[in-house]
């Protein structure tokens, strides 16, 4: 195929000595996977310069490859992660191995959020910072699209509430809605906030044949999220919008997730209570559940009486 990427020049900076490449993405964004001539493969990456701080990413995920089995970031010649080259930013990392899987099971949730708590553990005992957001941000007020300022959550809310405006049930769906974002903005400041990967879900994981994971990638929106808001949303993910092999319901691979988690990191006491009000308007609003039921018009008063149920009896995993 065509490309237009400067391969040997760029690879060049690393040292690295090609046997053979494959060019998989050659647009904003580009990916190419390398083999050198002593038999190591490598993934280059590029995309188009940008403020985002890529090179302390790099050093993270190096760290978390000391616990995790995720891939790792090689130095230039020049002691950095990254290489200029026009508009782009490149950087090199080792290939991971492993399966992709298309589906969930009991296994697959327990090792990620085992992977989870170890990551949130790692950041948080070593204080380690990217100092940007991540897509899982609140109360940015959605003034931009930039992480941070983005709030995917009250985008979703939003979207039911101008789409619904007349319903007396939305009014109540507003005001419960309203209560427990009141409730978690008081609390945001004071809750754990560290550095993750960003995107902690298996489409970003292989995995061996025991479903362990076998390599974790993609950093390319690692930054600091407040932590128990990243375990209810990966949760919630998993658990109720992933293909899933199994017996257990989705509430029961939810415990269970949450209490894989907290093998690793427990929770302190104001997460705790920040659990119930992020599971109520996670749960609710996430934006494929809300997209999903505005479509299905012959349903919509059975989901808008779901959704005010889900924040009115959200799910009480530390209730006394």
């Amino acid at each position: 195929m065509a490309f237009t990427i400067p391969i040997n020049q760029i690879l060049n900076h690393w040292n690295i000595d090609i046997q053979q490449f494959r060019v998989i993405r050659d647009s904003d964004k580009k990916l190419i996977e390398i083999e050198s001539i002593n038999g190591e493969q490598f993934i280059l990456k590029a995309e188009k310069y940008t403020n985002y701080r890529i090179n302390d990413v790099c050093i993270f995920a190096n760290q978390l490859a000391n616990i995790l089995p995720c891939t790792s970031f090689l130095k230039t010649t020049a002691n950095s992660f990254v290489v200029q080259f026009g508009t782009f930013i490149y950087t090199l990392e080792r290939r991971v191995y492993g399966a992709e899987l298309q589906y969930v099971n009991d296994r697959v949730l327990t090792n990620i959020a085992t992977a989870l708590g170890k990551m949130h553990q790692l950041s948080l005992q070593q204080n380690i910072r990217l100092f940007q957001s991540t897509s899982w941000a609140m109360f940015g007020g959605n003034q931009t699209e930039k992480l941070g300022d983005y709030d995917e959550n009250e985008l979703s809310f939003l979207k039911l509430q101008e789409s619904y405006p007349k319903e007396e049930i939305t009014a109540l769906i507003s005001t419960y809605y309203n209560a427990h974002r009141e409730k978690l903005r008081l609390m945001w400041p004071s809750l754990p906030k560290a550095a993750t990967q960003g995107d902690f879900c298996y489409y970003n994981m292989l995995f061996n044949e025991k479903y362990e994971i076998s390599g974790l990638f993609d950093f390319n929106i690692a930054g600091d999220e407040v932590l128990v808001n990243e375990c209810i949303a990966v949760g919630i993910y998993l658990c109720w919008h992933v293909e899933y092999k199994g017996h257990k319901t989705p509430e029961e691979r939810f415990i269970s997730f949450i209490n894989q988690y907290c093998t690793q990191r427990e929770f302190n006491a104001i997460e705790k209570e920040a659990v119930l009000h992020l599971f109520a308007i996670i749960r609710a609003f996430r934006f494929d559940r809300i997209e999903e039921g505005i479509a299905n018009a012959s349903t919509i008063t059975n989901f808008l009486e779901e959704t005010l149920n889900l924040l009115m009896k959200p799910f009480a995993l530390f209730s006394d």
